[in-house]
């Protein structure tokens, strides 16, 4: 894909800054988060039907910049790898990998990574056996709850437990996950039902459901994604970000 802008290698350079904020650039900032709040357990697990392998190729934009990405998804068994990655101007982004164990109620995180167009691929231990959360280069630890996923399981885990519990489908439910990145920052995220909605993709329109994560703090993550009821409940288009602009995501195709 081309970018639309006229990239001269000034250019160039300020738009690998505008896509190293993929996924928030706070996230880069944030410290460990206290004690008092990440020991607060989720109500429950919840049950859970991951969707079948399948591979999905999305048109991404993020301001003026416009690129591809690829979300690859992977269950072998009582395991999983999940990848995402983004590439625009012929160069890659953007790459982060999430792998971890199944059960009945989806995807559990043991490895997170992610790696930016600048410095070292970071990455977070989630270690449910001794219930911390433990990030490369840094001291700091977080307690592990259950529940937990990372910033990119998610994607996956949103559809699975929508898709196990048709209750979750109503306007106004609610869906809480405790959300662990690669930089010493963890927070529940609670994401809201705002119904069904008719979406233009590349692939064509879609009906699908949409759902919001509204921050409760400045420069936090806000969410939105958009499941499809036809395609597994699986993320036909997303909006992420913490700012005026948003790394948007737009499904082109799918494979199994």
């Amino acid at each position: 894909m081309k970018c639309m802008c006229n990239v001269t290698r000034l250019g160039l350079q300020a738009c690998a800054v505008v896509l190293w904020g993929v996924h928030g650039l706070a996230a880069a900032q944030a410290t460990a988060q206290t004690s008092s709040q990440t020991t607060q357990p989720l109500a429950r697990p919840h049950p859970a039907q991951v969707p079948a392998a399948s591979t999905l190729s999305y048109l991404v934009r993020k301001g003026v910049l416009f690129g591809e990405g690829q979300l690859q998804w992977l269950p072998q068994g009582a395991r999983y790898t999940l990848s995402l990655s983004v590439r625009a101007l012929g160069i890659q982004w953007l790459q982060q990998t999430s792998t971890g164990t199944l059960n009945a109620y989806g995807l559990v995180p043991e490895v997170f990574s992610d790696q930016r167009p600048r410095g070292p691929a970071l990455s977070a231990t989630l270690d449910a056996a001794q219930g911390l959360i433990r990030y490369a280069g840094l001291s700091e630890t977080v307690p592990w709850v259950v529940g937990t996923q990372d910033r990119l399981s998610w994607m996956l885990q949103l559809p699975a437990v929508v898709q196990a519990q048709p209750r979750l489908h109503a306007l106004g439910q609610e869906l809480s996950f405790y959300v662990s990145g690669a930089r010493g920052d963890a927070e529940f995220w609670t994401f809201e039902c705002k119904g069904r909605e008719d979406i233009r993709t590349p692939g064509g329109v879609v009906s699908a459901v949409k759902w919001l994560r509204q921050p409760h703090k400045p420069k936090a993550m806000q969410v939105e994604v958009w499941l499809d009821p036809a395609r597994q409940w699986l993320p036909v288009q997303a909006r992420l970000g913490n700012g005026a602009e948003f790394l948007e995501l737009s499904l082109r195709a799918m494979q199994p």
